[in-house]
């Protein structure tokens, strides 16, 4: 089992410090903020999706009470 994870760390930690090698401060910026968007798109896309689930589910309190408001 370690003759494979052992090749595989110093593969990750190789190509993590080649990348930062290349990399300016500024895309990791970019990078960092490309992935903020994405999470913000995403997490407001299912709160109007919950949202929009939630009022087709919903009953109206008249039809609760038998018609009284």
């Amino acid at each position: 089992m370690s003759d494979y994870i052992k090749p595989m760390i110093l593969w990750i930690t190789g190509s993590l410090i080649a990348l930062f090698k290349y990399i300016t401060f500024e895309d990791l910026v970019l990078c960092f903020q490309l992935i903020a968007f994405i999470i913000t798109i995403a997490y407001t896309l299912w709160k109007w999706y919950k949202d929009k689930r939630r009022a087709k589910n919903h009953i109206p309190t008249e039809v609760k009470n038998n018609g009284q408001k």
